[in-house]
């Protein structure tokens, strides 16, 4: 419905392609794209596949949601990621995110956000397995990408990598002769 025909509008406005934000939208990922003519992106979630297939054996990725109890193995198939492949932790415990984002609360503590990401993080690492990349599925922890980098020195990814990396696919880059050999002769 909405979702839909917001999507459509943008299409009509001349976007490349359109984002949606949160993992919850996985499910929708195929039925919303087949309906434009450009390409849409639901979830970072649909980096689980491609990031895991770059780790090492024996590393998997591990994914930090919203909440667990929202996050279910549909959501994670529909986006081609094998849930026996990853580790996730969510941000029920953070009485923060469950203020602020859940409740739709108006005051950010940012510092006592930032301190329920690096637990869940931290969930993470204590888990037992061996985490070799971090997805962040909710878009609401991304401004805290560089504290789980530096405190665990892994490569972290959540939808802004994705719309990054989808966005240069549309970027004209002329490779001049800086990186083209001069021709001999």
């Amino acid at each position: 419905g909405r979702v839909i025909n917001a999507a459509i509008d943008l299409e009509r406005e001349g976007v490349n392609f359109v984002v949606a934000d949160c993992g919850l939208f996985a499910p929708f990922q195929r039925d919303i794209a087949e309906m434009l003519s450009i390409p849409f992106i639901g979830s970072a979630l649909n980096l689980i596949p491609l990031i895991g297939s770059f780790l090492p054996a024996g590393k998997k990725v591990g994914l930090i949601t919203g909440d667990t109890r929202l996050l279910k193995s549909e959501h994670l198939i529909a986006a081609g990621a094998d849930p026996d492949a990853l580790v996730i932790r969510g941000m029920e415990k953070s009485r923060e995110f469950q203020n602020v984002v859940i409740q739709r609360g108006q005051r950010l503590d940012v510092e006592a956000l930032q301190a329920g990401v690096l637990t869940a993080a931290e969930d993470l690492f204590r888990s037992g397995e061996t985490i070799g990349a971090v997805v962040l599925e909710c878009p609401n922890l991304i401004s805290f990408r560089p504290d789980i980098q530096l405190q665990f020195n892994v490569p972290v990814f959540d939808m802004v990598t994705l719309i990054e990396f989808f966005a240069e696919g549309y970027r004209l880059r002329k490779f001049e002769a800086d990186f083209i050999p001069a021709k001999r002769g």
